[in-house]
């Protein structure tokens, strides 16, 4: 039954039973149908199994469902990116505290030892500038 049921699809116009044997994927029914026989079977599969939310041989109102659903597919990322986003931003809210409290000796700690930098370098220029008064005038001219 499955080599019969990739061998034999109906078609969505007329309602004809038509079988492809071999040759190209293009089949054409006498009503003027044109379809591609893999996506075919992939509809009439998803058919068969009712994934199929409307009458797939109603091929308007197929056409717009199927619009509808490939509209959901491209906005589904966004979404999934926008609900990660918000996540992180709940944990965010959540253990900043925690992590300020933990955190906050280390932050005091590289803020000192950056300014303790800076205070070393001033204090040696005005250390050096009072040891060497007439070198740092000359420099400067």
């Amino acid at each position: 039954e499955i080599q019969i049921a990739s061998c034999v699809a109906r078609c969505r116009s007329c309602r004809v039973m038509i079988v492809k044997v071999e040759g190209c994927d293009s089949v054409s029914c006498v009503c003027g149908f044109t379809m591609g026989w893999a996506r075919e079977l992939e509809i009439q599969g998803r058919n068969r199994r009712q994934l199929i939310a409307v009458d797939i041989f109603d091929r308007a109102v197929y056409d717009k469902w199927e619009l509808w659903r490939a509209q959901i597919r491209n906005w589904s990322p966004l979404f999934q990116e926008k609900l990660e986003r918000r996540r992180k931003r709940v944990l965010v809210r959540q253990y900043l505290p925690m992590l300020r409290r933990r955190l906050g000796r280390y932050v005091w700690w590289f803020r000192a030892t950056r300014q303790r930098e800076q205070l070393q370098r001033e204090v040696f220029w005005a250390v050096y500038e009072r040891a060497h008064p007439g070198e740092m005038a000359r420099e400067l001219d």
